[in-house]
């Protein structure tokens, strides 16, 4: 009974720690119903003035997909800070 308390401890303590530096979306579930972690970078606003800056935001992408081509546009849900969570199937 001690060993599946201390498991358990140590099984909270690592999600926590996870979820506090913001690495939920880095979890072995998602690797293994195939979904894969894209780094994309996209530019900053929405307003024409903001478009012609080059300043860029970076995000985690989970996703279905094999790869992202450039200039294409995501559809998804925000799973918090800069992690998305794409809608598209797999390519």
């Amino acid at each position: 009974m001690r060993d599946i308390i201390a498991v358990s401890i140590a099984f909270i303590f690592v999600m926590f720690l996870f979820w506090h530096m913001r690495l939920h979306y880095m979890n072995l579930f998602f690797a293994v119903w195939g979904y894969r972690i894209f780094t994309v970078e996209a530019k900053i606003g929405t307003t024409e003035m903001d478009r012609k800056r080059n300043r860029f935001v970076t995000y985690a992408v989970i996703s279905r997909r094999h790869f992202i081509p450039d200039d294409d546009a995501l559809t998804g849900y925000r799973v918090g800070g800069r992690v998305l969570f794409d809608k598209a199937e797999d390519d």
